[in-house]
């Protein structure tokens, strides 16, 4: 079975790209991103309306992530 351990976030750069955990300072991008219908059109959940959307919907990957790490 496959374990995954997310105690220590991995981070992963390259020339182009960062891929690291996510945080509230993300939250306009995520605003942007997720309240966009182009992006959301195959992604089957409502668009976020607000930076407290974003922020909530940020909460909920986090706090998800911690209950991984337990």
């Amino acid at each position: 079975m496959l374990e995954t351990n997310f105690s220590s976030f991995p981070e992963i750069c390259t020339q182009r790209l960062l891929l690291r955990r996510i945080t509230m300072a993300d939250a306009s991008g995520v605003l942007a991103m997720r309240s966009n219908e182009a992006v959301m059109q195959y992604i089957d959940r409502p668009l976020l309306k607000t930076i407290e959307d974003a922020e909530a919907w940020i909460q909920l990957v986090t706090d998800a992530l911690e209950t991984i790490t337990e």
